[in-house]
């Protein structure tokens, strides 16, 4: 027997044993799982309307991984992946300063290790309620130590899988995917993550390729979302134009090194990207990434404020004031379908999913829109 397969039998025995509490598909229809109506505000968050509520989601700079924070509404701490194992002393300053505490959840979306790295390292340091992965194994040595770290804090492992919802206070939370257990690739083992708070929806998809896109579109009828984290780093792998067509994002999130050895995110990505006026964040160029939703509007904002495409340069994060994604004061609307733009005031403006927001005409006729014949912005 080599000592490969001992460890491939010992990390398969180690995962069943810690696999517990996993909710089954058949226990909640997959458009319930999503539809279900999560109030935005609480009653006492109500009785102080001068202090917004937020949502904030982090994409953190960890270099060529991911890592992401979601901190809900009500003060409940959620993080997806950890990067390298290297990485752990900057994530862990980074949870530190935003106030982290304990952690109502931590999802590793799938055992490779420039997003399970870091996981032992936050488990170690930070109380964990739950801790999600998907029904797979990894023969690597991160993969066996997360798996014993877990043991070691008594914890158990709940199946991330299509349907299964998240239970965080304020906030729905939903995996989108895996929707099977016989991929060929790993990534497509990705645990995809749907975030809904009030009217705004964000998708987060791992390392999810086409082939678990394809399943996503056949699962879902309305996959809208105002932002979504793109699949594998931006890779020509993920992000269909069918997919994109199908969630219609008005900005992307590509999480990845500078100068990364994978080329990521490929130049493929970027020119779909574009072509569908869909804007682009990238912590390889902006650093440190910030979204605040207010269940309405959603704000972005930038470590670096470097120039995101096609839309004003975002602020730094230690400024006071951030980039509206949906900030209807500006001059001209943009409709994505038909590639024109509009007034304020035009009577064929496009539906809110549909929309993009220009400063001005010369910026709207630069990213290929034509002018509305109707109301001639």
């Amino acid at each position: 027997m080599t000592a490969r397969f001992r460890l491939m039998v010992l990390l398969i025995c180690l995962f069943s044993l810690l696999v517990g509490g996993c909710s089954s598909r058949a226990d909640l229809s997959q458009e319930e799982a999503r539809r279900e109506k999560v109030p935005a505000f609480s009653r006492q968050e109500q009785s102080s309307p001068s202090a917004p509520v937020l949502l904030k989601i982090h994409f953190i700079d960890i270099g060529q991984g991911d890592a992401i924070l979601i901190q809900s509404p009500q003060g409940e701490n959620l993080l997806i992946d950890a990067g390298e194992k290297d990485a752990a002393p900057k994530l862990l300053s980074y949870l530190e300063a935003q106030g982290v505490e304990k952690l109502a959840a931590v999802i590793g979306t799938h055992p490779h290790s420039d997003h399970i790295g870091g996981l032992s390292e936050v488990i170690n340091t930070f109380p964990v309620a739950r801790v999600y992965l998907p029904a797979v194994t990894h023969n690597s040595r991160t993969f066996e130590e997360l798996l014993l770290t877990i043991k070691n804090k008594e914890l158990k492992v709940s199946k991330a899988s299509q349907g299964v919802k998240i239970p965080l206070n304020g906030l729905q939370a939903v995996f989108l995917a895996p929707g099977d257990e016989n991929y060929e690739k790993l990534n497509n083992y990705s645990a995809v993550v749907e975030l809904r708070y009030g009217e705004n929806t964000f998708l987060l998809m791992g390392d999810a390729e086409i082939e678990s896109e394809e399943q996503i579109l056949q699962a879902y009828s309305d996959l809208k979302a105002n932002v979504i984290k793109l699949g594998h780093h931006g890779s020509s792998s993920s992000s269909s134009p069918a997919f994109l067509a199908a969630v219609a994002p008005q900005y992307a999130i590509v999480m990845c090194g500078a100068d990364n050895e994978y080329g990521h995110p490929h130049q493929e990505t970027l020119a779909a990207l574009k072509k569908m006026g869909i804007e682009v964040c990238r912590t390889d160029q902006d650093g440190n990434i910030l979204i605040s939703c207010d269940g309405r509007k959603v704000d972005i904002s930038s470590e670096r404020g470097n120039n995101i495409s096609g839309s004003p340069k975002p602020q730094a994060l230690n400024d006071k004031t951030s980039v509206a994604v949906n900030d209807e004061s500006k001059d001209l609307i943009g409709n994505k379908k038909t590639r024109k733009f509009h007034r304020p005031d035009c009577k064929t403006l496009p539906e809110m999913q549909n929309r993009i927001f220009f400063s001005n005409r010369e910026q709207a006729i630069a990213q290929g829109y034509t002018p509305c014949k109707s109301c001639n912005p």
